[in-house]
């Protein structure tokens, strides 16, 4: 005879984290620099995944 599992065992998360840092730089007034940097941690008794990204990017304001 086979099992049944109603509840799945899935490991219970710790700990998340997911945090947006910026700078905003203007070189003229219409025209500005900007840089942001991404972490997404996620913790769980099974593994440790941790995403961290960064861009840099040229704008203008109208």
């Amino acid at each position: 005879m086979s099992k049944i599992w109603l509840f799945p065992d899935i490991p219970t998360i710790e700990y998340i984290s997911d945090s947006t840092f910026g700078l905003k730089y203007l070189l003229t007034q219409q025209i500005y620099l900007s840089f942001k940097y991404d972490i997404n941690e996620t913790k769980s008794a099974v593994q440790h995944s941790q995403d961290i990204s960064y861009s840099l990017g040229l704008g203008v304001n109208f």
